[in-house]
């Protein structure tokens, strides 16, 4: 397919204007583009080595004292966001900050949206986090989530609103193990804050009918700590008097009072008048957090514990030699309690210092020998029986054991 001149001239139109002495050492370069019943566009492009090349005479740099030579990176990246501002100190060996007042609330404005979360105890990875966070919290314009050295997550929504409204949904599970919530705060994230309570499922066995309905399980887990809530399936044996009555599940803000109760013991009274009858209910912890008897709080152990006082185990003497050096001092061999000469051991009891006698049953050994050379024996191929039957043949014969 051909164009004639006239059309290809009418259609389009390429000027090249004069070029002025700079734009002709590569600086720039204009292309006028005309459309019809349209301004005239000018479209100016600059290539980065022809930036780079801009000072040169004769093709060779020109610098001044002001100016120095740029590189690729000064050229493309423009000003590095990277440089950091020196703030001097009073004194050099201080090794105390202090952020001031207005950087705090600065970082408030940019996280006024943001919830910091935390575990008790070890955390859940960060991937399992962040998906159920996507999963439960994207209707309430749940953004993105970060996670600290400390262990403390981070999550961001749209608007202060949708983190709100999450805080005001309770407490907060995750793999069953309580995940506690609270907005942040320039305080929030250092540190893990310490815990006397902590809300926990608790399944509850070997309840009576009779204290199976909602003021029977709220006294009995009164036992444990605050109780928050029930299940559906144990709210539903509640209110129709009818369906499972082997457990009740029950979520109870626990104290850290001591070790956690592993049974109760309920008084049931008779109706007819007769005596009492006692019970013994199971308390099951569907997760049970680090706990601290001397802090008397949730989250580390007595181990751990900065405020309980450790002793040390008292270790072996060193032994050293002349030079030295550590003696290394291997188990030495003691002989076990023996009984004196009257054969009797130092309880009293008669021990027999006689070797004890081996017995060999020779009539089962060579039944089984005779069950073996039976079929060599019985064919009519002239079959000779391997060296350790022959051997077991002739102390047989030795023996004169009669074969049965």
């Amino acid at each position: 397919m051909t164009v004639s001149e006239s059309d290809s001239t009418d259609d389009m139109d390429i000027v090249h204007p004069a070029r002025t002495s700079e734009e002709q050492g590569g600086v720039s370069t204009h292309v006028q583009m005309p459309d019809k019943g349209k301004a005239t566009e000018v479209i100016e492009r600059t290539s980065v080595f022809d930036r780079l090349s801009s000072d040169t005479v004769d093709g060779r740099l020109k610098f001044t004292e002001k100016e120095k030579r740029r590189n690729f990176a000064d050229v493309v990246g423009g000003k590095n966001a990277s440089v950091l501002e020196f703030f001097p100190l009073a004194d050099k060996t201080q090794t105390q900050i202090r952020i001031p007042i207005e950087l705090a609330k600065q970082a408030a404005k940019v996280y006024h949206s943001t919830l910091f979360g935390y575990f008790l105890g070890p955390r859940i990875p960060f991937p399992v986090v962040k998906r159920f966070a996507c999963n439960a919290w994207a209707k309430f314009g749940f953004v993105d989530a970060m996670l600290n050295s400390n262990g403390g997550y981070f999550f961001k929504f749209n608007d202060a609103g949708g983190a709100n409204q999450v805080l005001e949904q309770g407490h907060v599970f995750i793999q069953g193990v309580p995940f506690f919530l609270c907005p942040w705060d320039p305080s929030k994230g250092m540190t893990k804050p310490e815990h006397n309570s902590c809300p926990l499922w608790v399944k509850l066995t070997n309840i009576p009918l009779v204290a199976f309905n909602k003021e029977g399980i709220s006294r009995i887990a009164s036992a444990l700590g605050v109780p928050k809530q029930m299940d559906a399936c144990t709210a539903s044996m509640c209110d129709k008097a009818w369906g499972r009555p082997a457990f009740a599940k029950v979520l109870i803000e626990v104290w850290a009072v001591g070790s956690l109760k592993r049974n109760l013991e309920i008084i049931v009274p008779s109706i007819s008048g007769g005596d009492d009858v006692k019970a013994t209910i199971g308390v099951e912890y569907l997760w049970e957090p680090a706990q601290c008897s001397h802090c008397l709080v949730f989250g580390h152990k007595i181990s751990s514990c900065p405020k309980a006082i450790h002793t040390k185990p008292i270790s072996k003497p060193v032994v050293k030699d002349g030079d030295g050096f550590q003696l290394v001092q291997k188990k030495q061999w003691r002989p076990k309690a023996r009984s004196n000469g009257e054969g009797s051991s130092k309880d009293g009891e008669c021990v027999s210092m006689e070797p004890p006698v081996v017995t060999m049953d020779l009539g089962g050994l060579f039944r089984k020998v005779r069950h073996l050379t039976r079929p060599i024996l019985r064919s009519r191929l002239l079959i000779r029986p391997p060296p350790f039957q022959r051997w077991m043949l002739s102390l047989k014969m030795k023996w004169k054991c009669p074969m049965m």
